[in-house]
């Protein structure tokens, strides 16, 4: 009967501390995205206009640029027809724009028709964006299928050399040694069985009390290095560059850089190009007279040179 109750406990005592010392880690949970820090977001772009939607929370931020330049087009209205309705977007900077947004906080699909006016140029643009459905906390594993990922993990903690199972291991042995000394009678045998389950239900009670919190999720760093000055804006954004080397670049900070764009155009250059011109020489320069044959030069008969910049008429003599 001894042994019986300490195979039981070692058990029990195994499981329920390695169950606490684990509790909350998902081995099954998806891996993060390549970046956390850009926002979900959709665009669309016309003929005069360029749109970018960002989430931020439940709220709903519209950048307005033309679309040739990527200048921004202030003081527009801004009318989006939403799941919920007609919508006027309020201005909240130098083309930016926002409005409540609180169908965003279930995720999923989402198609919008925003309305431009800008002065007497109007325009309509369509735009879609997904965002993610909002995280669910783990469901608590029971039965048989809890019994398997226990030993699972139990096994993968193994090999690794845990050192809290490697404690509970060691705890589990010397329990076993005390329940073989209260083993030899009946009421030693009854005060065993009570401690046994007395342990498995508090540790099972504090693995459950704990078992939605993830103590190891962390911020994970965004892969790739930031190519520009952070810059935060709706949503979260930051200016990075992509693991395939892409520069993704948020529009608060195309604002803050004033990024301008052009569009490119076909057209017909001839290779040279002749322009009529005037010369006109600097009064303040010098110059050099040489003579193709050996003489001297001399002064005319007033004994000197004219001066630069003196005024002379046809037929003057400068020099003999």
């Amino acid at each position: 009967m001894s042994i019986r109750i300490f195979a039981a406990a070692a058990l029990a005592v195994s499981m329920a501390w390695a169950a606490h010392a684990h509790e909350g880690y998902d081995h099954g949970a998806p891996p993060q995205p390549v970046s956390a820090s850009i926002a979900p977001r959709g665009e669309a772009a016309s003929e005069l206009y360029e749109i970018v939607a960002v989430a931020d929370g439940e709220n709903l931020v519209l950048h307005l640029d033309r679309f040739g330049t990527n200048e921004p087009v202030p003081g527009a209205m801004l009318t989006v027809e939403t799941p919920d309705g007609s919508t006027i977007a309020e201005p909240t900077g130098l083309g930016s724009y926002q409005l409540a947004a609180p169908w965003l906080a279930g995720g999923g699909h989402h198609d919008l028709i925003v309305t431009v006016a800008d002065g007497a140029t109007a325009d309509v643009l369509t735009l879609d964006f997904d965002t993610p459905a909002p995280a669910m906390p783990p469901a608590t594993v029971h039965g048989v299928a809890g019994m398997q990922a226990v030993a699972a993990d139990l096994k993968l903690r193994l090999a690794r050399m845990d050192l809290v199972l490697v404690a509970a291991s060691a705890g589990s042995f010397l329990f076993g040694l005390l329940a073989m000394r209260l083993g030899r009678s009946r009421r030693g045998i009854a005060a065993v069985a009570v401690l046994v389950v007395a342990i498995v239900v508090l540790a099972g009670s504090s693995a459950f009390a704990h078992g939605d919190d993830d103590h190891g999720a962390g911020t994970k760093p965004v892969q790739g290095a930031a190519l520009i000055e952070p810059s935060r804006g709706a949503g979260g954004d930051l200016a990075q560059r992509l693991p395939d080397g892409a520069v993704f670049v948020p529009k608060p900070t195309q604002r803050l850089l004033v990024l301008r764009t052009e569009t490119t155009a076909t057209a017909t250059h001839r290779r040279t190009l002749e322009l009529p011109g005037r010369i006109i020489p600097d009064p303040n320069a010098s110059g050099i007279v040489q003579s193709s044959v050996g003489g001297r030069l001399g002064p005319p008969a007033s004994g000197l040179f004219p001066r630069l910049g003196t005024p002379v008429r046809k037929g003057d003599v400068l020099a003999t």
